[in-house]
């Protein structure tokens, strides 16, 4: 973790925008979007939406890797882990028995299921980022020495073998389809591409010129759009990654002398976590209702509530952190 005085303003913004995109891609996780034909304007468009804020997971794992490419196996760093931990378990828990109530299951209700459902990581709906990252966060050690004992030259071909290997295959195999096929056995370890990504910035500290980066931005967006051609990219996507590449550069080292910015920033930074896993819950009933006030539209009209139901799970989820701060203090 970085001290008060070194924070930056511009992983803030990041762990922010991270936070929005995350809501945003569960807007349509949420809704009719995955049972709908992908024909039409209003479809076209939601596909695009979603695919350009599949960057949330990518931003959240490249932060971790620029702000945990110093810890090694030590009493805070197990402290710390216990702390995602606890945090964890205080949705989970208060989620698991608020949905058993909404769905008459008391009745069936013991420990010993909502123990089994923690630990299948589904008594929170949004868990399986928190079981890839314990894994991700007892490897960092790990990962970081193995960085970090490298020159510089191999510092980066290593990072790019890890993006050749986890996600550059992938997007070959669909360039060269039918013709050559390369091993995709290593793709579900995407998130240690953009690990390294990010603790690859930490090190080299890169400062390109905005401007240039907005343009290839835009770049990659327009070719993102044209590559997918109403398909559905995940987070192992090329795209994905370079969007995502792009964003942080531009943003990570953004600074501000606006103190009320920096502490509205540092407060919703500090609990993007607590906002991601709050949405959980927050989520069931603003889409139950969602659909019972607005008279059950479809998915080519739904998306005109999109802006309005991410800043209500936003804002909800923000009042839910605030009140497990309240109830359980922890130094996160």
């Amino acid at each position: 973790m970085m001290s008060k005085k070194e924070r930056l303003f511009g992983l803030d913004l990041l762990k922010i925008l991270a936070t929005f995109t995350v809501l945003s891609v569960h807007f349509f996780l949420n809704t009719q979007f995955y049972n709908t034909n992908a024909t039409g304007f209003s479809i076209t468009i939601q596909v695009i939406i979603r695919n350009l804020c599949m960057i949330c997971i990518p931003l959240f794992v490249m932060l971790s890797g620029y702000l945990n490419n110093k810890k090694d196996y030590n009493k805070k760093f197990f402290i710390e882990l216990l702390e995602i931990i606890v945090i964890w378990l205080f949705y989970s828990i208060i989620e698991f028995i608020t949905t058993s109530i909404m769905n008459n299951n008391l009745s069936t209700f013991n420990i010993k299921t909502m123990l089994y459902k923690i630990s299948i990581f589904t008594a929170c709906r949004y868990s399986w980022y928190i079981e890839m990252f314990i894994g991700l966060y007892m490897m960092t050690p790990i990962l970081n020495r193995a960085y970090d004992s490298f020159d510089d030259k191999s510092k980066k071909i290593v990072t790019f073998l890890a993006l050749l290997l986890t996600i550059g295959f992938s997007f070959l195999n669909g360039v060269f389809s039918n013709i050559i096929h390369f091993p995709l056995y290593w793709g579900n370890l995407y998130f240690i591409a953009y690990y390294l990504a990010g603790k690859n910035i930490a090190y080299f500290k890169p400062d390109y010129k905005k401007l240039n980066l907005i343009i290839l931005l835009i770049i990659n967006t327009i070719a993102c759009v044209f590559y997918a051609r109403g398909g559905l990219l995940e987070y192992y996507s090329l795209f994905i990654f370079t969007e995502a590449l792009f964003l942080f550069l531009i943003i990570y080292n953004i600074t501000t002398q606006n103190k009320y910015l920096k502490k509205l920033s540092c407060f919703f930074a500090n609990i993007s976590l607590d906002i991601y896993l709050a949405s959980s819950l927050v989520d069931i009933f603003i889409y139950k209702y969602l659909y019972e006030f607005t008279g059950n539209p479809n998915q080519q009209k739904v998306i005109v509530y999109f802006p309005i139901v991410i800043i209500l799970s936003f804002t909800l989820s923000t009042i839910y952190a605030i009140i497990r701060k309240t109830i359980i203090r922890l130094r996160k």
